[in-house]
């Protein structure tokens, strides 16, 4: 059974971490992406060279213009580098509250 840990939670955006099968729930808007450790990871990585390229090519922070592939042909994440950079931080400021738990 799952013990799941509130780690960061916003207004739009939870993440929850379980601590058992070492799975982390991130829930964005309407959006509930469940991650293993190294997705986690990997997500994070993608999250940050997306938001170093936008941000020398970027004017309007608002503007939805940055597309991430998903493992379906037919469906993308779609965000502005605002939402890019809130995620972000949000993954960090996580990683840092699940220090404490462990």
């Amino acid at each position: 059974m799952c013990t799941y840990h509130i780690l960061i939670e916003r207004e739009d955006i939870i993440i929850k971490w379980c601590s058992d099968c070492n799975t982390y729930n991130l829930t964005y808007g309407n959006l509930m992406m469940q991650f293993s450790e190294d997705a986690i990871a990997q997500f994070k990585c993608n999250l940050s060279d997306c938001y170093e390229y936008y941000l020398a090519h970027t004017v309007d922070w608002n503007n939805r213009n940055i597309f991430f592939n998903t493992r379906m042909d037919s469906m993308q994440l779609l965000f502005s580098l605002n939402e890019v950079s809130e995620l972000l931080s949000i993954i960090q400021e996580a990683e840092l509250n699940q220090l404490a738990i462990l």
